[in-house]
C-alpha cells in the first residue's frame, strides 16, 4: 500500500498471461496452502481466506489502493479455488470463496463513486467501507450535496429529479451485479463531476449567456442508460424526500454562512424546510433542522446586529458588517428569519410532531446475503439511519425550546425588521441583553416589565405612523398594510383589532382620511371600536382647536366663535392640550415626521360622524354628539354666510385648515 499506484498496478496486473506477477503468485500460494491443509468440510466453513487483508481493505481510506489490493486478492482466491473445485469435484465451491471479495469490491466501487463525485473536500471524515457500514456517514447528505451540485438549488427542480429518478427504468445500484457490467457509466459520472469542479462543463452542465457552466435539466440521463446521472439515480433505496430535503437545508445553510451576501442560498434552504412540513409523520425532522438553521445562521446575525461582533465568533465581521448597513439586504434577511421563527413556533408542541422518528441503533449489513447477487437493490449502505438527523432530533427532544424564550425572540425579530431606531427596542423587551445567545432559546426569559406595555404601544404607534405616511392611495386591504405589525403585536400580547384601530388613527393623524374611510367600510367589525373612538375624539379635537385658533385670530370671522357652545369649545381646548402634553413626553414621538398638510373642515366633520356612529356601542356618545353639533354649526354658518375656506385663507394665509404639526396648538 506504500508503493505508488502506477508501480503497484504494474507489478500486480497485466494483460499478458505469461508475464510474471510476483504479488499474485505469492497470494495464490497462500490460499492454495490453506486449502490444502484444510479438510474438505472445513474449507466451506472458513469465514474467508486472506481475512486480514480483507479487513485491512474495509478500513482503508486510500480507496484506490484498497480497490487494487482487493482485486488482486479476489483474483488469487479465484485462481486457487478454481483448481481445488475441480480437484474435489465441487465440494470446495469457487463461488462461495470469492463471494466476500465480490461484495467488498462492489462496496469499494460505491465508495469510490461517492468520493470522486463529491471530492474529498465535501467529506466530513475519511471514507471507508467500514465507516459506511457502521453508519457513521450520512448517505443522504452525500446525495443532497450531489443534487445541489448537479441540478441546482431550487426545491421544485430537485423534487422533480427525485420523482423521475425513482421511476427511471435505466437506474441501477453500484453494489449490484448490474454495476459490474455498467461500470463505465459510473466512471463517466465521476468524470463529469470532476469536470464541473474544474469549470469545464460536461453532460451535467450547459453554458449560459456569459459562458458560465450551469446545471442542465434532469431529463438528460433518464432515457439513455449510457448517460451518467447524479448519485440519486444509483441509490433508489435512499431516495427519501424527507431526509434529502433536510440535508439540503443544512448544506445550503452552511453555504450561506460562507457567502452571506447570497440570500438565495438561505431562501432555498428555508424552502427545503417548508417542503418538509408536507410530511406529517416526519415534522420533527423539520423542527430539528429549523433549530439548527436558527442556531448556525440566523441567531449570530441578530446578535451582531444588536450587540456588535465582539462575542459573535461564528461570523466574519468584514463580510457581514457592510450587509447589516444595507437596508434591502436586511429586509430580505429578516423576512427569511421570520419564516424560520414560524417553523420554530410549531416546534413548541413537540409531542404532536414526534410521530415519526429514527432508530438510533445503526444496523450492520456486512454479513453477506446469498441472494445479494440477484438483488436489484442491495441492502448496503445501511438504509433508514442517518447520524446527523438522529443527533438533531435527539437534541431537540432532550433540550426543548422554552416557550417564553421563543416569544421574546419572535418579538425581537419582528421589531428589528420594523424598527425605525434599533435602540428603542431595549425599552420594549426587558431581557434583550440575554437574547440571541447560543443557549437563550432553552432558558426561561422575562417577557415583560411594568414599563414594557406602554413602551410597546408607543413603539408600534411610531411604526404605524411611518406606514401611514407611506400610503399613497386607497385600494389595499387593511392586513396588507399591517400584517407584520400584527405579528409583532401578537408576540407582545396586543390583539389584532387593536393594531388595526391604531393604524386607522395613524391614517387620520397623517391626513390620509380617504384611505381610512375606504378601510373602515371593509373592516367594520375587525378593529377595536372603543380604542378608535377614544383616539378619534383626540384627533377631532386637535383639528377643531386649530380651526378655532385661526378663527380667533381674524377680525372678519371672529364672530363665529360667539355662535358656538362655550363648554364644548372649552373641552376641545383642554383635550388638545392634554394630547400635546402627552405626545411631547413620548419616547417614540414621531410628530416631527408628520407633515404640516392641509385638510378641509368637511373631512373632519366626516370623521366626527364616524365617531358618533361607533360611540353608540362603546360609550362617549355625549362628547361625540357635542362635537358633531359644533362642527355642523361651523359648516352651516360658514356656508350660509358664504364664507368659504378659500376666503378664510385670505386672512389666515392658508388655503385650508392646517392640522399637521401639533406645535401649532401652542399658539
Amino acid at each position: 500500500m506504500t508503493l505508488p499506484i502506477s508501480v503497484a498496478e504494474k507489478v500486480s496486473f497485466s494483460n499478458d498471461k505469461t508475464s510474471f506477477r510476483p504479488v499474485l503468485r505469492w497470494l495464490v500460494d497462500l490460499v492454495s496452502s490453506a486449502l490444502d491443509s484444510a479438510k474438505e468440510e472445513e474449507a466451506q466453513t472458513v469465514e474467508t481466506y486472506l481475512q486480514t487483508l480483507l479487513k485491512f481493505c474495509t478500513k482503508s481510506s486510500d480507496l484506490i489502493r484498497a480497490f487494487l489490493l482487493a482485486t488482486l486478492c479476489r483474483e488469487a482466491i479465484s485462481s486457487a479455488s478454481s483448481r481445488h473445485e475441480a480437484r474435489t469435484y465441487g465440494k470446495i465451491s469457487h463461488d462461495f470463496l470469492v463471494q466476500p471479495w465480490n461484495t467488498l469490491l462492489r462496496r469499494l466501487r460505491f465508495c469510490l463513486l461517492v468520493s470522486l463525485r463529491l471530492g474529498e473536500a465535501s467529506l466530513s471524515q475519511p471514507l471507508t467501507v467500514s465507516s459506511v457500514d457502521s453508519g457513521s456517514h450520512s448517505i443522504y447528505s452525500w446525495i443532497g450535496r450531489d443534487e445541489l451540485d448537479s441540478i441546482g438549488h431550487t426545491q421544485t427542480d430537485i423534487a422533480t429529479l427525485e420523482i423521475q429518478s425513482n421511476t427511471a427504468q435505466t437506474s441501477f445500484h453500484p453494489c449490484s451485479t448490474k454495476g459490474d457490467v455498467r461500470w463505465k457509466v459510473l466512471q463517466k459520472a465521476c468524470e463529469e463531476a470532476a469536470a464541473k469542479r474544474k469549470g469545464e462543463g460536461g453532460a451535467f452542465l450547459k453554458k449560459d449567456s456569459d459562458g458560465a457552466c450551469v446545471p442542465s435539466p434532469a431529463k438528460y440521463f433518464l432515457s439513455d442508460g449510457d448517460k451518467p446521472g447524479p448519485l440519486i439515480f444509483y441509490l433508489k433505496p435512499h431516495n427519501s424526500s424527507v431526509e434529502l430535503a433536510a440535508h439540503r437545508g443544512l448544506i445550503l445553510g452552511r453555504m450561506w454562512v460562507e457567502q452571506p451576501d447570497r440570500l438565495d442560498l438561505l431562501e432555498n434552504s428555508i424552502a427545503a424546510l417548508l417542503y418538509l412540513e408536507h410530511f406529517a409523520e416526519k415534522r420533527l425532522v423539520s423542527s430539528a433542522v429549523s433549530l439548527e438553521i436558527w442556531q448556525a445562521c440566523i441567531r449570530p446575525i441578530y446578535r451582531a446586529l444588536l450587540f456588535g461582533f465582539e462575542d459573535v465568533h461564528e461570523l466574519d465581521e468584514s463580510n457581514v458588517a457592510p450587509l447589516l448597513d444595507d437596508f434591502e439586504w436586511f429586509q430580505t434577511f429578516s423576512k427569511l428569519s421570520i419564516d424560520i421563527v414560524q417553523l420554530l413556533v410549531a416546534t413548541i408542541d413537540i409531542e404532536s410532531r414526534s410521530e415519526g422518528h429514527y432508530d438510533f441503533n445503526a444496523k450492520s449489513s456486512w454479513e453477506y446475503d446469498s441472494n445479494d447477487e440477484n438483488e436489484q437493490q442491495p441492502s448496503w449502505p445501511p438504509i433508514g439511519y442517518d447520524p446527523t438527523l438522529c443527533y438533531l432530533e435527539n437534541r431537540i427532544r432532550s433540550t426543548p425550546i422554552v416557550p417564553s424564550a421563543l416569544r421574546v425572540h419572535q418579538g425581537l425579530v419582528y421589531a428589528s425588521r420594523l424598527a425605525l431606531d434599533l435602540s428603542s427596542i431595549d425599552q420594549c423587551v426587558p431581557s434583550v441583553d440575554e437574547s440571541f445567545d447560543s443557549t437563550s432559546l432553552f432558558v426561561e426569559m422575562t417577557e415583560s416589565s411594568t414599563a414594557c406595555p406602554q413602551n410597546r404601544i408607543m413603539f408600534i404607534r411610531s411604526i404605524l405612523l411611518d406606514k401611514a405616511l407611506a400610503v399613497t392611495a386607497p385600494g389595499m386591504s387593511m392586513d396588507k398594510y399591517v400584517s407584520e405589525v400584527i405579528s409583532l403585536g401578537r408576540s407582545w400580547d396586543l390583539n389584532d383589532e387593536e393594531i388595526r384601530a391604531r393604524f386607522l388613527l395613524a391614517l387620520y393623524e397623517t391626513n390620509h382620511d380617504a384611505v381610512a374611510e375606504d378601510l373602515m367600510t371593509t373592516a367594520v367589525q375587525n378593529f377595536d371600536s372603543s380604542l378608535f373612538v377614544a383616539g378619534a375624539l383626540e384627533i377631532a379635537c386637535t383639528r377643531l382647536q386649530l380651526l378655532l385658533n385661526k378663527l380667533r385670530g381674524t377680525k372678519k370671522y371672529g364672530y363665529v366663535l360667539g355662535m358656538l357652545d362655550a363648554d364644548t369649545c372649552q373641552w376641545i381646548t383642554k383635550k388638545s392640550e392634554e394630547v400635546l402634553e402627552r405626545q411631547s413626553n413620548e419616547v417614540f414621538d414621531k410628530n416631527d415626521h408628520v407633515p404640516t398638510t392641509t385638510l378641509s373642515l368637511a373631512a373632519t366633520h366626516s370623521l366626527i360622524l364616524h365617531i358618533v356612529v361607533l360611540s353608540k356601542n362603546v360609550g362617549g356618545s355625549e362628547k361625540a354628539s357635542a362635537l358633531n353639533d359644533l362642527s355642523s354649526s361651523l359648516l352651516k354658518t360658514l356656508t350660509n354666510d358664504q364664507i368659504t375656506v378659500a376666503s378664510l385663507a385670505t386672512n389666515t394665509s392658508d388655503a385650508n385648515v392646517s392640522i399637521g404639526s401639533m406645535s401649532n396648538l401652542k399658539h
